[in-house]
């Protein structure tokens, strides 16, 4: 089967993607559509439509802020 993602965190190429994302953590690797509207091209990051979840392709999938993010806007306030 071939990869639809790369995480970008290990470089890894991915068949699915966890159903729970940190946007931008995984590019796509042939273009999907994301929630039905959004065509997303080869090389694009998966990130969020302004919805918590969202349709991607045959998958619901919910989008999470990173934790490191979470950390730096704790840090700068």
């Amino acid at each position: 089967m071939r990869s639809k993602f790369i995480d970008r965190f290990t470089g890894e190429a991915v068949v699915a993607v966890p159903p729970t994302l940190i946007e931008g953590r995984y590019v796509v690797t042939a273009p999907m559509w994301l929630g039905g509207h959004t065509r997303l091209k080869r090389g694009e990051p998966l990130i969020s439509d302004g919805a918590a979840r969202c349709q991607l392709e045959d998958v619901e999938v919910t989008f999470s802020i990173d934790d490191l993010a979470k950390a730096n806007e704790a840090r700068t306030g």
